[in-house]
């Protein structure tokens, strides 16, 4: 896949993908990223695209991560 077909699903599965490599909760990383629990489990279970661009950075730091590894296709 590359960046032309990068979706909002695939954000988000990295996302998922990042919290359960490195064995983090759910919770904890909202907390870190100045999210409530409900607001994060929303933005990553929801239908609608609630995950937002400035959010990315601090879901970045939340996670250890460069915002560029939220992008990566395998």
């Amino acid at each position: 896949m590359d960046m032309c077909n990068f979706e909002y699903d695939d954000l988000v599965n990295n996302i998922k993908s990042i919290i359960n490599k490195k064995g983090f909760k759910q919770g904890a990383i909202a907390k870190k990223a100045n999210f409530t629990e409900s607001e994060f489990s929303n933005m990553l279970n929801e239908r609608r695209k609630l995950i937002r661009a400035e959010y990315l950075p601090q879901i970045a730091y939340a996670l250890g991560v460069e915002v560029n590894e939220l992008f990566k296709t395998e």
